[in-house]
């Protein structure tokens, strides 16, 4: 990787260079949780939308609901974080922030119905003093092995199931329905993950609360596809994968994360900075890229390295290429065009590298697409500047594969 990333300097050096309504705030809710709600923090909780209302009443039935399911999240997201904490397992690290998504959401639906939210904010503290008896019982079994706390996870998930089928059941409101059915795959997604992993120490798990026969059917339900172009997020919820990896796969799948990332934060700052819609179009792009890459790190129960906030990250490395590039690209628009091209070339040079190392089905499908995602942003890169009577040449990958690109 770093003879690579030497490469990636030096070429650098060579290179010459609102308003949104309710429904669609809502909308942009369901992706986040379906998609990369573990991506949200665990440790800090922002609802969003918290300035819209909804139109329309809700019935006793559902305020109570709201309000319970509120706590209900947080009390998964508290236990696994309590687990993480004790064992260090990945699987309650990254259900955890899932969890928070889950209950930001409900917030969500509490604010723009004009609720009182009575969520307290602390871990293990809770405004319903069931869930703050259930959570002590909850963590105390789950101290005595990791075997016991990943059941304790399927327990809490079957219970989030079964009081989520209750609820859909239970309203008519078009909002509701919509955040409970993306809880509920998420929910199912959750207790997969778990049912692997006990699976992985040889154990199994029986459900208690919903029936076997349903029980069954979620496991057999998993849809671990990743397709279309690249240019779409990924599968939604966290998949426990089977197989090992090798150093150099685990590696890889830690660097892109990031790499995908830098791309993002990258074109975001030259959006911010010229206005110009290529950057906008793109970094909605590298935000599924990365997702698609957290989706594996998730399923093969690897730390996500990822960092909030713009320009940050863990690889002290990204954190200097970020700052070479936007100062580079700072200089014009011309030149952030050539930067944004040059990134995709750089990205698709280890995506290249990536798929000849991987024997892995699962990261082969996700870095094949990804891969035509940068082909197509490279061309688009290329294709405005052309507009400004630019031609661009490539300094990573040959001037023959980028030809092929351009003609694809």
């Amino acid at each position: 990787m770093k003879t690579r990333k030497l490469g990636f300097i030096l070429a650098l050096a060579s290179l010459t260079l609102i308003f949104v309504s309710c429904k669609d705030e809502l909308k942009n809710i369901e992706s986040d949780i379906a998609i990369s709600d573990i991506e949200k923090s665990a440790e800090s909780e922002t609802a969003p939308g918290d300035s819209c209302t909804f139109t329309g009443t809700l019935t006793e039935a559902e305020i109570e609901g709201l309000i319970e399911m509120r706590e209900e999240e947080k009390l998964a997201r508290d236990v696994y974080l309590k687990f993480y904490e004790i064992y260090g397992s990945f699987v309650f690290k990254n259900i955890a922030k899932s969890e928070n998504a889950h209950t930001s959401a409900v917030l969500y639906l509490i604010n723009g119905y004009g609720l009182e939210d009575l969520a307290l904010p602390g871990e293990g503290e809770f405004n319903n003093p069931f869930f703050a008896e259930l959570y002590t019982q909850l963590v105390t079994q789950g101290e005595e092995s990791l075997v016991e706390a990943l059941k304790v996870a399927a327990f809490i998930e079957e219970y989030d199931i079964a009081d989520l089928l209750k609820f859909l059941e239970e309203t008519i409101n078009e909002d509701v329905e919509r955040v409970y059915s993306h809880l509920l795959r998420g929910s199912e997604n959750h207790i997969r993950a778990f049912s692997n992993a006990l699976d992985r120490l040889g154990e199994s798990y029986t459900p208690t609360i919903i029936s076997a026969d349903l029980y069954e059917a979620i496991l057999n339900n998993s849809d671990n596809s990743f397709e279309n172009n690249g240019d779409t997020d990924s599968p939604d919820g966290c998949y426990a994968f089977t197989g090992d990896l090798t150093d150099e796969e685990k590696a890889g799948l830690l660097e892109m994360r990031e790499e995908e990332k830098l791309a993002q934060d990258i074109y975001l700052f030259f959006y911010d900075l010229y206005g110009h819609p290529v950057f906008n179009n793109i970094s909605k792009s590298e935000a599924a890229h990365t997702k698609a890459v957290l989706w594996l790190i998730n399923g093969y129960g690897l730390e996500d390295p990822l960092q909030d906030g713009i320009g940050n990250f863990t690889n002290p490395l990204f954190t200097e290429l970020y700052g070479q590039l936007t100062e580079k690209g700072s200089e014009s628009l011309i030149e952030a065009l050539k930067v944004g091209a040059f990134v995709e070339e750089f990205d698709i040079n280890d995506l290249l590298h990536h798929l000849e190392q991987t024997q892995s089905d699962n990261i082969l499908r996700v870095y094949g697409n990804i891969l035509r995602g940068s082909e197509f942003h490279l061309k688009a890169f290329t294709n405005v500047l052309k507009v400004y009577d630019i031609t661009y040449s490539p300094t990573i990958i040959s001037e023959e594969l980028y030809q092929i690109i351009l003609s694809k």
